[in-house]
């Protein structure tokens, strides 16, 4: 007599297969850049810090631009009073972290900020705190590398005017400060001489007094500003006084504000200048 198999078991057999074909473990040992773990964007990856001065290395690639994002989850367990440290590297300088942040035990799940990042290799570190090294857990914890491709958004290190991300006008490009001490700047040329006029855009955070300060630079000489204004988060699309710009190449520079440092804000931002 032939078995019959239920029409439900067999969509059920292919999403865990999914999940399965879609997840990764750690595998030991990773801990240094040169031992990493290769791992695919946008898959679920699990480990767990075996031992107290356990660092887990990953390694993963991106073929072409876009914006990234870390979302990381924990074990609820026992005194969930513990702290891991999390940092992404370009594999060109795995010494320079382009993000660092702490996440705290007592939030199942956290996201990291935003990074606009070029095609290319790059590493992710995590381990217990050293600002708190007496939290350390050894409970599996998990992340995924979120990732979207988006010529539009900014790509770090643009953190000097050398290395400016290149933006055209009348388009709108995205950003976010990821460390406290972050500065981004973008670079535009004017063939004709003519007003410009920059929008600003910022996420609403549910502390909204944060100040971003937003400089413009001709390229002959980027250590003298010809505009610079201070935006609040409290005001979501801020718009920028006209300016009479001869032809040539201009910088605008974004970054937290000096005024008011303790306001300093990782949401994303966006901006267009035309």
């Amino acid at each position: 007599m032939k078995k019959k198999i239920s029409s439900t078991l067999i969509p059920l057999v292919v999403i865990l297969s999914l999940l399965f074909l879609l997840s990764a473990n750690e595998n030991e040992p990773n801990n240094s850049s040169q031992t990493a773990n290769s791992i695919n964007i946008n898959e679920v990856c699990t480990g767990a810090l075996s031992v107290q001065g356990d660092v887990d290395w990953y390694t993963f690639s991106l073929n072409s631009a876009g914006k990234v994002s870390i979302t990381f989850r924990m074990q609820m367990k026992g005194n969930n009073n513990n702290y891991y440290e999390i940092y992404v590297y370009p594999a060109t300088n795995p010494d320079s972290p382009l993000l660092w942040q702490i996440v705290n035990g007592y939030a199942t799940e956290s996201i990291m900020p935003s990074l606009g990042l070029p095609a290319g290799r790059y590493y992710v570190r995590i381990q217990r705190s050293d600002t708190y090294p007496w939290t350390y857990s050894a409970a599996d914890y998990s992340f995924i590398v979120n990732y979207a491709q988006d010529d539009n958004w900014e790509k770090e290190f643009n953190n000097s005017w050398p290395t400016s991300t290149e933006i055209l006008l009348r388009q709108r490009y995205y950003g976010s400060l990821a460390r406290s001490q972050d500065v981004d700047w973008y670079a535009f040329t004017l063939n004709n001489a003519g007003k410009v006029n920059i929008t600003f855009w910022s996420d609403m955070m549910i502390n909204n007094n944060n100040y971003y300060e937003i400089y413009v630079y001709h390229a002959a000489n980027p250590d003298r500003q010809l505009f610079g204004q201070i935006v609040s988060g409290y005001t979501t699309e801020a718009g920028m006084p006209s300016l009479g710009l001869p032809a040539g190449k201009y910088y605008i520079r974004i970054q937290r504000s000096d005024t008011y440092p303790w306001t300093y804000s990782y949401a994303d931002y966006s901006f267009i200048v035309q």
